[in-house]
């Protein structure tokens, strides 16, 4: 009998709202969601990517190898056509788009938005993986607009106050969080998105953060930088650094009396955070700093100005047990009536009302409603309702406003179901916003964007004092609200898998749940099926009821019944959460779908479709396992690839113990190996890809990984120096190859011989997972990317001859 199950709407959820649950000392997990871990993602992103002793993702050599791909043959593998090295075909005018399959409907981490105040319904968001986007219609549709931009990792928008055609894009997020990838400057459109120019005075610039632009003079352009303030009077042509400081994360201009005020907070993830005031943006005045606070965000309106900092400090003990509550949550909010000369804490983390501690914090336990978790070095978002400035709103994991000046604080967005995804990052007011017939507020965060036309509504006031009652929280809003999120397929996907008919598939998304489309439903039906931050996933061919889902760390689910309850999947699996990756992979044996493999530091084994799991080798000498592959045919073979660049192999796998020690074979790649690949029909021909910077990226074994070669190759026919992260064999074809990058889908046609450029119709994006289903001439081929969600593409059948036969090179 199983332990436990876990319901799509859990009770914890219904209970809290969706304020975010959290697995207790000995909770079964396969009875919670697990959420809120940017900090684990941003790791685990940066442990595939970045060699030993290497802190800084190596934007400029991903650039480069952008670069490359122009001088690189393009191929689609759906037309079989073919162009020559230098030559970079309009993707349309070859009918090789592949077909966004969404999830239009789901959203991922938007840190951006911008509103046209001569048109409301023309917005622009910013999508951290995925670019600029824009809506004409309020949101009822959005299309992406940078797709040409050499880098996606959109953090900050700004629209000129002047002109609602020009914009610019902050590339590179930089609090403290690298799973978007760093930045390359800051990107100018005069089109309304149209057309992006890179500003070559911020090609050095990592990450930018904020960008404001004065309503005085809109040539004045100032940027938030990892390095500083940076400020432009020519509108971007030139910067000049006026203000140096580490990790400025937030800007605010204001008008007082005819001149220009303006407010930098600089200090993040874990650094002391301080306020500088400006009245020139020539010199920058330190006003605010406490020990123990990083992270501010700053508001300011007239002569009001707010300012909220995270604790970098454990903080009080509220709750008696012990340890304190408010680390990476609350420090203080503060409020300035001159403008941000002067400032008073309204609230601190020690203050005697417990309910307006928590507007930092996420999780309310059902026993002691008390503050669980805090991100507040993630998310920390501020604004003034535009006409009352006693109205501050304030967001982190969830979203809180004060209507007396900051004091006492209610919760805005806890309507059941709850209808605000968790970790905002901006809130934003409508430009025709008047307080009554347009009462329009948006928040953007990591699941999208969001919009209530009810700001003023009555809020959820927080209990003075921890209570007992999870039946009827104390604290809900009559706030609605409605995602827009509609074709805005911005998804961070690790992994995923298709039907073996192709028209329905999961994949696990970056904190966005494991996830199912199909396309009956559309690219905006997508569903959440379990799981917070989801990861690998299997469907069994023989009964597509049979679904499994990887979670985070260990934590697998099982279905029996298509994904409407789920069943614990890990039983007996002892590797925790310190053994094994944040996203750990599971594979499903393609002889026997009963059987399926885990890995950590040590191999495992469930041969009752993951009713158990029994410990199947030694502990590997170089953990941690990162990918597995099974040989076509012969069960017991399986090899395993770890973190640090070994592979591990057995021939008696299927009857191992823990006892067993699997034969090691060293890939003197040095890198961490993304994938394992077996050729089709044979169980000797093995490939590895390697996401390590710096590394071979593709190596080919013709015995079962005695030995490999690099078939990565060099120079125009070469793979750039670029992450790989999977890799499949065509089917029809064993010399036909592809691998998915952090720049596209790359294939090769001759065994790794030489490689071309897919023309996919998709930007540049990192595409973490291939699937491929389908026989010689009926094959379609499947990219999950960690920015613009899931491709579809069917592949030009093979016939017996070269697919490229008809190209035109």
């Amino acid at each position: 009998m199983a332990r436990s199950i876990f319901v799509p709407i859990s009770a914890c959820i219904l209970a809290l709202l969706l304020a975010g649950c959290r697995p207790e000392s000995g909770q079964d997990h396969a009875t919670v969601d697990h959420t809120d871990s940017p900090r684990e993602a941003s790791a685990f992103y940066l442990q595939k990517r970045l060699p030993p002793g290497i802190e800084e993702f190596p934007v400029e050599t991903l650039l480069s190898a952008q670069a490359k791909l122009q001088e690189m043959a393009h191929v689609s593998s759906m037309t079989g056509q073919r162009f020559a090295a230098g030559v970079v075909p309009d993707a349309r005018a070859v009918n090789a788009n592949w077909t966004s399959l969404g999830p239009g409907n789901i959203g991922g981490r938007t840190r951006a938005l911008v509103i046209d105040p001569g048109n409301p319904a023309v917005i622009y968001s910013g999508g951290v993986g995925g670019g600029v986007w824009k809506t004409t219609d309020g949101g009822a549709h959005w299309l992406p607009l940078a797709d040409n931009m050499t880098n996606l990792a959109l953090a900050s928008l700004a629209m000129d106050p002047a002109n609602s055609q020009v914009l610019y894009a902050g590339t590179g997020e930089g609090m403290g969080n690298l799973d978007a990838i760093r930045g390359a400057g800051v990107f100018k459109t005069s089109d309304g998105g149209a057309n992006w120019t890179r500003l070559a005075a911020t090609t050095s610039w990592q990450h930018v953060n904020d960008i404001v632009i004065s309503t005085l003079n809109s040539q004045r352009v100032v940027a938030a930088t990892n390095n500083g303030i940076w400020v432009s009077n020519n509108a971007g042509s030139s910067f000049v650094r006026q203000l140096s400081a580490n990790n400025c994360s937030d800007l605010a201009m204001t008008v007082q009396g005819g001149s220009e005020v303006w407010l930098g907070a600089c200090g993040v993830p874990t650094a002391q955070a301080t306020v500088f005031r400006s009245t020139d943006t020539l010199t920058w005045s330190s006003v605010l700093s406490e020990a123990g606070m990083t992270r501010i965000n700053v508001a300011l309106r007239g002569n009001r100005a707010y300012a909220m900092g995270a604790s970098t400090v454990n903080g009080p003990d509220r709750t008696g047990d012990g340890i304190g509550d408010y680390k990476s949550q609350l420090h203080a909010f503060f409020r300035s009536d001159d403008g941000g000369q002067t400032w008073t804490a309204t609230v601190r983390n020690s203050d005697a009302h417990w309910g307006n501690t928590l507007i930092m914090s996420g999780y309310f336990s059902c026993e002691t409603l008390r503050g669980g978790i805090g991100i507040g070095w993630y998310a920390n978002a501020l604004a003034i309702d535009p006409l009352d400035v006693d109205k501050v709103w304030a967001g982190s994991i969830l979203t809180f406003r004060s209507d007396d000046g900051g004091f006492n604080w209610g919760r805005v967005d806890t309507v059941a179901p709850a209808q605000v995804h968790l970790d905002h990052h901006a809130i934003v007011f409508d430009p025709g916003f008047n307080g009554s017939s347009n009462q329009t507020v948006y928040i953007t965060g990591d699941g999208g964007i969001a919009r209530s036309l009810n700001a003023r509504a009555v809020t959820g006031i927080m209990p003075p004092a921890p209570i007992n009652d999870c039946a009827v929280p104390p604290y809900a809003s009559q706030m609605q609200w409605t995602r827009l999120n509609h074709d805005y397929a911005v998804t961070q996907f690790y992994h995923g898998t298709p039907y073996p008919d192709g028209t329905r598939y999961i994949a696990g998304a970056q904190d966005n749940y494991m996830l199912r489309g199909s396309d009956a439903a559309g690219v905006n039906g997508w569903v959440d099926m379990t799981c917070g931050d989801g990861g690998y996933s299997a469907i069994d061919p023989s009964n597509t009821n049979k679904i499994y889902a990887g979670c985070q760390y260990t934590d697998i689910r099982r279905s029996v019944d298509g994904g409407s309850v789920w069943l614990n999947g890990d039983s007996g699996i002892t590797d925790g959460p310190n053994d094994v990756v944040f996203i750990p992979p599971h594979a499903m044996d393609p002889n026997n779908p009963q059987r399926l493999w885990f890995g950590g530091r040590r191999a495992w084994r469930t041969s009752d479709g993951g009713a158990s799991w029994t410990q199947a080798s030694t502990t590997f000498a170089f953990p941690f396992v990162s990918a597995i592959a099974i040989a076509p045919g012969m069960s017991d073979r399986v090899l395993i690839g770890t973190s640090v660049g070994r592979v591990y192999r057995s021939d008696t796998a299927g009857t191992s113990t823990s006892a067993s020690a699997w034969a090691e074979i060293v890939v003197n790649a040095g890198g961490y190996i993304s994938s394992l690949a077996f050729q089709p029909g044979s169980a000797d021909i093995v490939y590895a890809t390697i996401s390590t910077f710096g590394r071979p990226h593709v190596l080919k074994s013709v015995d079962a990984g005695a030995n490999w070669t690099n078939i990565t190759g060099t120079g125009a026919t070469g793979i750039p120096d670029v992450p790989v992260l999977s890799m499949l064999v065509d089917p029809g074809d064993a010399s036909h190859l592809f691998v998915g990058t952090d720049v596209g889908v790359l294939s090769s046609s001759d065994g790794g011989a030489s490689w071309a450029v897919e023309i996919t119709g998709f930007p540049n994006v990192s595409t973490e997972w291939l699937a491929l289903i389908g026989d010689a001439n009926n094959r379609t081929l499947f990219a999950f990317t960690h920015g613009r969600g899931v491709f579809r593409a069917a592949l030009a059948p093979m016939g017996g001859s070269a697919i490229f036969a008809n190209g035109y090179e």
